[in-house]
């Protein structure tokens, strides 16, 4: 079952907290198009360009699978936001 708007704003920050430290939690809001998508805003402390804001555009799935893809698009884009380029 999909996650409602509050799940979400919780399991983001969940996620984001234990992911790292230079993470912080900006804030979730609908995708355009349709209710199925969120976008879920990231702050990156120690960026090369700082600072770094981040959206992820994440199915609004049920929590492991939403948490799974969350924790994948940090891994991706922490590598190359915190490196100099």
């Amino acid at each position: 079952m999909p996650l409602a708007h509050d799940e979400i704003v919780s399991a983001s920050r969940d996620v984001i907290q234990r992911f790292s430290q230079r993470l912080e939690f900006a804030g979730v809001m609908a995708s355009e198009g349709g209710s199925d998508r969120v976008e879920v805003m990231v702050t990156i402390s120690g960026c090369h360009d700082e600072p770094c804001r981040l959206m992820f555009n994440l199915p609004r799935a049920d929590g492991p699978t939403f948490e799974a893809e969350l924790r994948q698009k940090l891994e991706q884009q922490l590598r190359s936001h915190t490196t100099p380029a």
